[in-house]
């Protein structure tokens, strides 16, 4: 019953051809990247930091085998993992974790940019 209410949720996001892309990655998987960014987290580490660049990479592996590396289910799916509070509930992510790693991953990207452009925070020192 519990997959059958997940699944109707996750058809207000995506379609039934969308769903059938979805690759589900082993819990184990999952927990692994909670317990190293509750460590992270515990040690009070900043998002911006190589440990924490390196996990939130990780998680968005993850994220692409879960979508199957389809560029457009990831950021439907993306939306609603944001913003659907029974999906939250269902992740094998808990909020402090998913919030970190969030933090992480824009850290990550805005660095990207800068380097992309010639803004590197060094050159910016």
């Amino acid at each position: 019953k519990a997959i059958e209410l997940r699944m109707a949720v996750f058809h207000q996001y995506l379609s039934k051809e969308e769903i059938k892309f979805l690759i589900p990655v082993p819990e184990r998987e999952w927990e692994q990247l909670g317990e190293e960014v509750r460590r992270l987290i515990r040690q009070d580490l900043p998002v911006e930091c190589e440990e924490a660049q390196a996990l939130a990479r990780k998680w968005s592996e993850l994220f692409d085998r879960v979508c199957g590396n389809n560029p457009v289910i990831r950021e439907k799916l993306l939306n609603a993992t944001r913003s659907d509070p029974f999906i939250q509930a269902g992740s094998p992510l808990d909020a402090p974790v998913r919030d970190y790693i969030r933090r992480a991953y824009a850290a990550g990207m805005t660095r990207q940019s800068a380097t992309r452009s010639g803004n590197s925070p060094e050159k910016s020192a």
